[in-house]
């Protein structure tokens, strides 16, 4: 788990209640985040042209570098959360 990144989501998404975080071990030293939102939030955690989610996986990349000392990477995916 990454602290900083998941609360860096939370501040960026309105509805907290509709937002799931997971992380999950591909193999080793890769390890996939899936960001769950509400479909009102999906704009904010996209951005125009993508903007937004391309930051956010340059941060991930780096937090989770600095975490595991550089032993892991870690990849972004963002979804729609089904109701």
């Amino acid at each position: 788990m990454l602290p900083a990144f998941d609360q860096l989501i939370g501040a960026i998404v309105a509805d907290e209640g509709k937002l799931a975080i997971t992380y999950r071990d591909l193999s080793i030293g890769e390890v996939l985040v899936t960001v769950q939102a509400g479909a009102r939030d999906m704009g904010r955690l996209i951005g125009r042209s993508g903007k937004v989610a391309d930051s956010l996986r340059v941060i991930i990349s780096a937090i989770g570098y600095k975490e595991s000392g550089g032993q892991k990477r870690y990849s972004l995916e963002i979804k729609n959360k089904i109701q």
